[in-house]
């Protein structure tokens, strides 16, 4: 499981393959095939291919990285810097 929920005032990171599970562990928000998305998952460990939602990246490298800016933005990231999806949420 990922400890990014309990990363506080600091960036946090999802990689390939890295998920956070709803508490019936039947959805998985994470990095899929470098795709961030809600995806449909079978206990932790068994996420599927099948999106509930993804993220409308403009690209969708296998090392794409999601992250929780210590801003509160959330961010899909590839290797050279270059954001490739964000809402654009700040919060103060």
């Amino acid at each position: 499981p990922s400890d990014i929920c309990s990363t506080a005032n600091q960036n946090a990171e999802l990689r390939s393959n890295e998920f956070i599970y709803s508490s019936s562990q039947q959805y998985a928000a994470g990095m899929f095939a470098g795709q961030f998305g809600i995806y449909h998952a079978y206990g932790y460990g068994n996420v599927t291919s099948n999106a509930t939602w993804t993220a409308n990246q403009t690209s969708t490298q296998r090392d794409a990285y999601f992250a929780v800016q210590h801003d509160r933005n959330l961010v899909v990231y590839i290797p050279n810097g270059t954001y490739v999806w964000s809402p654009h949420i700040h919060v103060t």
